[in-house]
């Protein structure tokens, strides 16, 4: 996470503005000083999920199938 910490200051730093999309939670805490406004998304867990499979296999393909190199990885994540 410092890493991620680190490219994200260094790209905040050349920019007047921004918009952190995704989760920060916990890694994003030092950000918090640094915000104008936080917007928090409850998307229902019947539309949220499907939506995540979707993305993962779009992205990730027969990697997440049985057998494949990230499939219990998926599994974890969407548990």
């Amino acid at each position: 996470t410092a890493a991620r910490q680190e490219l994200l200051a260094d790209a905040m730093a050349d920019a007047c503005s921004w918009v952190l999309s995704g989760s920060a939670m916990g890694w994003g805490d030092g950000l918090l000083n640094q915000l104008d406004a936080i917007i928090y998304l409850d998307v229902p867990h019947d539309i949220r999920i499907p939506r995540l499979i979707a993305r993962e296999r779009a992205r990730y393909g027969n990697d997440l199938a049985p057998g494949g190199r990230m499939h219990a990885g998926h599994l974890e994540f969407i548990a």
